[in-house]
């Protein structure tokens, strides 16, 4: 990584010079609820361990509220779990764990405290049971949860490469029957190359919401780097049609929009597949095997992002054959070819900058 990253350095400068990629929010509901759940329980767990660690006397004023307490997140879970299939997880567990410290402050009361420590171990071995229940049904959430914004996002980009195909296609068909010597169109042409201009225009804009969805998810950095990517190179192409420039260049670039849109796809329904054999191997039951404490897991693992990543670095590679090949032939005015070539270079310096980020995040992960 950091290699390809000094050379993405280099091709910045050298470019720069001119030289020649309804349920959801249901979830996010119940999620929230275990995540409060859990916080709550993991304080419980605090406070019963600091009074078990005190003298009997002192425990036996506040072993009673602790029971209440906990009492009370059980009726909580409880309450949360009322018109579902099953309890809320570990709700049982600490339904348990209230009862058994209950016990501890009678024990205490009665000046036990051998009985009491029966009853406040047993109460910390349910606190843990409902701990790690909760902690694999947050886990569980979490997969659904990024499952259906994986399969939103996916039918988005999908209608985004039905669009750009059909106006791919138009742009050679109108650009064949142009006047070669006169480089004109007809008004019909004229009249459609603007239409295609305005096709490309709302496909920017519904890149940007792939974005903004991903870029809200959080987990990935390379994805919404590269919608960003293809919102530009919608941009351009968008310009460079509404100025009739229908040639080699223009259909270059919505090749690229293409590809990317495909690969982005790809990395998706690959990931899509591979949860769905992980859940069938574990028996449907679900989870990751991390229990919860490892954090979020990504949206899409690591190699998807660096393989995005490298096609990125191809196609700027190919941008910049196509620029040098323009530039040869006299076909784009000297204006616009600087205008090309400090887009390529900016890409290719935010490329670097991606590198860099996966360089950092992998370091991180050896850990």
């Amino acid at each position: 990584m950091q290699k390809a990253s000094e050379h993405m350095k280099e091709a910045t400068k050298n470019l720069a010079s001119q030289d020649p990629p309804t349920a959801a929010g249901e979830q996010k509901k119940a999620l929230a609820e275990l995540e409060a759940q859990g916080l709550q329980l993991a304080q419980l767990q605090r406070r019963v361990m600091e009074k078990a660690a005190k003298p009997p006397g002192e425990q036996a004023k506040s072993q009673q509220d602790l029971a209440e307490q906990t009492g009370g997140l059980s009726e909580e879970m409880k309450k949360s779990g009322e018109g579902k299939s099953s309890s809320t997880p570990g709700q049982p567990s600490v339904g348990s764990a209230s009862k058994s410290m209950g016990n501890a402050s009678q024990q205490l009361g009665k000046g036990s405290s051998g009985g009491a420590n029966k009853d406040q171990n047993q109460a910390l071995d349910e606190l843990q049971k409902a701990a790690e229940e909760l902690a694999q049904a947050i886990e569980n959430e979490q997969e659904q949860a990024q499952a259906e914004q994986l399969r939103k996002i996916d039918a988005m980009l999908e209608q985004m490469l039905r669009a750009q195909r059909t106006v791919t296609a138009s742009t050679k068909e109108v650009y064949g029957k142009r006047d070669a010597k006169a480089n004109s169109y007809a008004r019909a042409e004229e009249l459609k190359l603007r239409e295609l201009s305005g096709s490309e225009g709302k496909l920017v804009d519904d890149a940007g919401k792939v974005r903004e969805l991903l870029a809200k998810e959080g987990t990935t950095a390379v994805f919404p780097a590269v919608l960003e990517e293809v919102r530009g190179d919608l941009k351009n192409v968008q310009k460079l049609l509404s100025e009739q420039q229908a040639g080699e260049l223009t259909q270059s670039v919505q090749r690229e929009i293409e590809r990317s849109l495909e690969e982005m796809i790809d990395a998706i329904r690959k990931e899509l597949a591979d949860r769905r054999d992980k859940k069938k191997q574990q028996g449907g039951g679900g989870g990751g095997g991390g229990g919860g404490g490892g954090g979020k897991s990504p949206l899409v693992p690591p190699e998807a992002e660096l393989k995005l990543l490298r096609s990125l670095q191809l196609r700027i590679n190919g941008r910049t054959d196509t620029l040098a090949a323009q530039k040869a032939g006299n076909l784009l005015p000297a204006e616009e070819l600087q205008k090309q070539h400090k887009v390529l270079a900016e890409r290719q310096g935010k490329v670097q900058d991606m590198a860099e980020e996966m360089k950092a995040k992998m370091q991180q992960q050896r850990r």
